[in-house]
C-alpha cells in the first residue's frame, strides 16, 4: 500500500464475543489449527522474543474479556478496502457502546485494565449477560460516517515504527480458498448456514452486510493474506488517560491491533438503510442511502415538509469529487456536507442552485484559497448571485430568496459580505 495514496479509516462496527476468543478461518475450514493468546503475545513482543510466522487457513486468539471488539477498514479514495483491523481489547467496556463516553464505560475499562495485570494468562472475564444482548449493535446505522483520522498510523507503517516502543509483528499467512473469511467467537456454521453463505460469497455476487447476525463474513479472493499485530507499549496510567479522550464520538486506538492486509477485491458501501456493507469489487457508485434520500422527494410535491439532504464521504463514489450532486432532483431546503476532506473542485454545488441553506460540518478546505472552483471561489459566487439585489436577474432566480451558508454551526454571511465588498 503506497503511503502517498489517499486513504481513510472507517469503523465498521463491533464483533460480539461471548466465548472469550476471536476465530479467523476460511469458510471451508471447520477446525481451528493455531491458537494465540493476546496477553502472552503482548508479553513476548514487549520482551523482544521472536514470534515465528506460520502458514494456515485458520487461527484463534484468546482474549481477556467477553464484550465487543471494534473492527475498522482502511479504504482508498474509491472506497476500496486495503486493510481490515480489529482491536484486541474490549474497548466497548462490558456492555456499553463504542460510541458512548459516559462514566460507566470509562470505569469499566479502567477496572478491566487494572485487573488484566493481576491475574494469570488463562483467566478471562465473563459478562453476566451475553454481548449480543447487552450491546446495541444497531448503533452502526448512522446518518453520516466520520473518518477515524487518529487511526492514520495503520496505513503509514514507517511513521508508526519511528517510535521506539511501537512494533509491527507478522503472525501468519492466512490462506483463503472458499472466497470468504469468517470472523466470530466460536465456529458453529451449520449445513443450512453454509449453503446460504456460499450464495452470498460466490464470485458473481456483490455484497455481504457487516455484521452478519452471529458472525462476520468478508468476501475475498482465493489467495494468501498476511496478518500482522500492531503493538504500542504504554503505561497503565497512559492507557487509562486515553479512555477519557473522545472526539466526535471516537475513542483512541487500543493496542494490540490485529491487521489483515493486502486486500484489493472488496469495497465499503453505505446501504439503503444506512448500514455499512462490504461489496465484492465492482464499478464505483454513489451510495444507495444517498440515492434513496434523493428519490424520496418529488420536486413539485407540496407534502414535502422538509427537504434536507446530508452527504458524507461514504456517499461519494470518489472522495475527491462532488459529481454525486448531478443526482439532486428536488428543490432543497438544506444541503449539508459532512466530513469531506479531499474535494478538489467545489463547482458541482451549483447544481443545487435553488437550495435555501448550505451547511459544511467538519469539512476540510482552505477558506483563503481564491483559485477557480476552490471552496471560497464557489461559495462566494453562489452567495453573491443569490443575495445581491439585482433587478437584471431573471424573475424566477430572484424568487429563490437569499442563501444561508453555515460552517460548523456559524453563519458566515457577514464574513463573506465584507470580503465580497473589497
Amino acid at each position: 500500500m503506497d503511503k502517498n495514496d489517499l486513504h481513510e479509516v472507517y469503523c465498521l462496527g463491533s464483533i460480539p464475543v461471548d466465548a472469550g476468543r476471536l476465530c479467523f478461518y476460511d469458510l471451508l475450514e471447520k477446525k481451528i489449527k493455531k491458537t494465540f493468546n493476546e496477553r502472552k503475545l503482548t508479553k513476548e513482543i514487549k520482551e523482544n522474543k521472536k514470534i515465528n510466522t506460520i502458514n494456515t487457513n485458520s487461527f484463534d486468539i484468546s482474549l481477556f474479556a467477553d464484550g465487543a471488539y471494534p473492527c475498522y477498514a482502511v479504504v482508498d479514495q474509491y472506497k476500496r478496502i486495503k486493510k481490515i483491523f480489529i482491536e484486541l481489547t474490549n474497548s466497548c467496556g462490558w456492555g456499553s457502546s463504542l460510541f458512548e463516553q459516559d462514566k460507566t464505560r470509562i470505569d469499566r475499562l479502567k477496572s478491566e485494565t487494572i485487573s488484566k495485570k493481576k491475574v494469570p494468562f488463562d483467566y478471562q472475564m465473563d459478562m453476566p449477560i451475553p454481548a449480543r444482548i447487552a450491546i446495541d449493535f444497531n448503533r452502526n446505522h448512522r446518518f453520516s460516517y466520520t473518518p477515524w483520522s487518529h487511526y492514520n498510523f495503520i496505513y503509514n507503517d514507517e511513521k508508526f515504527l519511528k517510535k521506539k516502543k511501537n512494533k509491527k509483528i507478522k503472525l501468519c499467512n492466512l490462506k483463503i480458498s472458499s472466497n470468504a473469511l469468517v470472523i466470530e467467537d466460536s465456529p458453529s456454521i451449520s449445513r443450512s448456514d453454509l449453503s446460504l453463505i456460499k450464495v452470498h460469497v460466490s464470485p458473481g455476487t456483490l455484497l455481504w452486510t457487516f455484521p452478519v447476525k452471529e458472525r462476520t463474513i468478508i468476501p475475498l479472493e482465493n489467495k494468501t493474506y498476511p496478518v500482522y499485530l500492531y503493538y504500542s507499549e504504554k503505561s497503565e496510567k497512559v492507557i487509562i488517560k486515553d479512555f477519557e479522550k473522545n472526539e466526535y464520538m471516537q475513542s483512541n486506538p487500543m493496542f494490540p491491533i490485529l491487521s489483515i492486509e493486502n486486500l484489493n477485491s472488496i469495497r465499503l458501501e453505505e446501504e439503503i438503510d444506512s448500514r455499512i456493507s462490504i461489496h465484492k469489487q465492482r464499478k464505483q457508485y454513489s451510495s444507495d442511502y444517498f440515492l434513496k434520500k434523493v428519490n424520496y422527494f418529488e420536486p413539485n410535491r407540496k407534502t414535502n415538509a422538509e427537504k434536507n439532504i446530508t452527504i458524507c464521504q461514504l456517499d461519494l463514489d470518489n472522495f475527491k469529487s462532488l459529481d454525486i450532486l448531478e443526482n439532486i432532483k428536488p428543490k432543497l431546503d438544506t444541503l449539508e456536507l459532512r466530513h469531506l476532506y479531499h474535494i478538489e473542485d467545489w463547482s458541482p454545488l451549483f447544481r443545487a442552485y435553488d437550495v435555501k441553506t448550505l451547511k459544511f460540518t467538519n469539512c476540510k478546505f482552505d477558506a483563503n484559497d481564491k483559485k477557480p472552483n476552490s471552496w471560497f471561489d464557489v461559495v462566494s459566487r453562489f452567495y453573491f448571485n443569490r443575495n445581491k439585489k439585482d433587478e437584471s436577474k431573471p424573475k424566477e432566480f430572484r424568487k429563490l430568496g437569499n442563501l444561508e451558508v453555515i460552517v460548523n454551526g456559524q453563519n458566515i454571511f457577514k464574513k463573506l459580505d465584507k470580503r465580497l465588498k473589497k
